[in-house]
């Protein structure tokens, strides 16, 4: 919409039955420009990547404020591992070949020799071919913009202005409801991919390569919940996609602040990213380990028990690229179920919905999970590493499935 001109917007919504529409979303601030006459009864901000000074513009505009009641954002983070251009031109070079590979997928196994070995020789291959050669200035064309980009990053971190502007904007919006974060993680296939390396600059190499939030997560994360607690707004979603899991290793007055923040969420979503993307996989599984570790603590479960009202709850961990293709390995990666949620209790008496993933969890577990909270949930999914196929108990529905529950729960 941004390259519609403001006569043919104008026109667009003219043709709208304004009375049978209840929500839409709003993707370009000059919409507000066009009049009070076009405003719908709900409007939905999409926030753009780095696009902080649109949020003020919204949030400062003499109408638009009253009507927002959902936020969706959208963080870019460029990459700071590619220091010179060298490593530029490698990275670039990966994520070619994986866009023109016939079997766009993972990276290979690092054990399996053969393996490695094709996919050296397919690497090869693609170095060869005709139009390598005529692409090295826009290679360089590109690493300068990432260079410049790199460098207005870093300004806006140290200068604060993103904590600023979503601060001012969630004070702002008072009918605020609810707010989607979300990074980066796209599996792009062929040539688009090509197109995002140069175009939308470069984030990590390879298709796989997830580039999390991180630390910038949960920084930017906390400047939200910090203004919901701060203007006292009654915050019903959250949906929050790879943060790192030191968002719940906090000192005592964020988690305080946080916990009041959330304490009326009736939907939460929640990806937690356990290891930054590490090519080597001592120091990967290291980070694995340390978020187990603190997860044992039980952060997690006091987090989620924090928040009785909740109707929808997901929780997941991103899984283990490399650790995947070994079943014991995976179980000892991936976090225990008992240190996500209550075994013993129903927590949630509203609960409809839940789902967990790349937990470590029993049979029993599962079940006593799904007995203390059978009155209420109508949804469930789960994906656990050390249970089979043969361990499941049969659960078409959960209305049909009530007595095998109890009596598996009581025996």
């Amino acid at each position: 919409m941004d390259k519609l001109p403001d006569e043919l917007v104008k026109e667009i919504l003219s043709w709208l039955d304004y009375p049978s529409i209840t929500a839409c979303r709003l993707v370009d601030s000059r919409l507000g420009r066009i009049g009070t006459e076009h405003l719908l009864p709900e409007v939905h901000v999409f926030v753009h990547p780095r696009s902080y000074q649109k949020l003020i513009d919204v949030a400062r505009h003499e109408v638009l404020p009253r009507f927002v009641v959902s936020l969706f954002y959208e963080a870019h983070f460029l990459d700071q591992d590619f220091a010179n251009y060298q490593e530029w031109q490698i990275a670039v070079d990966e994520r070619f070949h994986c866009a023109e590979a016939p079997d766009y997928g993972p990276e290979p196994d690092p054990w399996d020799a053969e393996a490695v070995e094709r996919e050296e020789r397919r690497f090869k291959v693609f170095l060869t071919q005709p139009w390598w050669g005529g692409r090295q200035k826009r290679l360089k064309e590109g690493y300068q913009a990432w260079k410049a980009q790199m460098k207005a990053q870093k300004e806006m971190w140290d200068e604060e202005v993103d904590f600023k502007a979503i601060s001012e904007a969630v004070g702002r919006f008072k009918k605020l409801k609810s707010i989607t974060l979300i990074s980066r993680d796209e599996r792009i296939p062929g040539r688009r991919c090509t197109r995002a390396a140069f175009e939308e600059t470069l984030l990590y190499p390879g298709d796989n390569a997830r580039h999390t939030f991180g630390q910038q997560a949960v920084r930017q994360l906390n400047s939200i919940l910090f203004a919901i607690e701060e203007a006292g707004t009654r915050l019903e979603e959250l949906w929050v996609s790879m943060v790192d899991w030191k968002f719940l290793d906090q000192d005592n007055e964020a988690l305080i602040r946080i916990h009041k923040a959330c304490a009326f969420l009736t939907s939460l979503k929640l990806t937690i990213s356990r290891s930054s993307w590490i090519i080597n996989l001592r120091r990967y599984r290291l980070g694995i380990y340390q978020c187990n570790e603190f997860l044992e603590r039980g952060s997690l479960r006091r987090f989620l028990e924090a928040i009785p009202n909740l109707e929808l709850l997901e929780v997941a961990f991103d899984e283990v690229p490399v650790l995947q293709r070994y079943r014991d390995s995976s179980e000892n990666s991936c976090p225990r179920i008992q240190d996500a949620v209550s075994l013993d209790r129903c927590v949630w008496p509203r609960l409809k919905s839940l789902t967990l993933a790349s937990f470590v969890g029993e049979q029993s577990q599962f079940l006593d999970l799904l007995f203390h909270h059978q009155k209420s949930l109508e949804q469930i999914s789960f994906a656990f590493w050390n249970i089979t196929k043969e361990d499941w108990v049969s659960l078409n529905s959960l209305p049909t499935a009530r007595e095998d529950l109890q009596h598996s729960s009581s025996s």
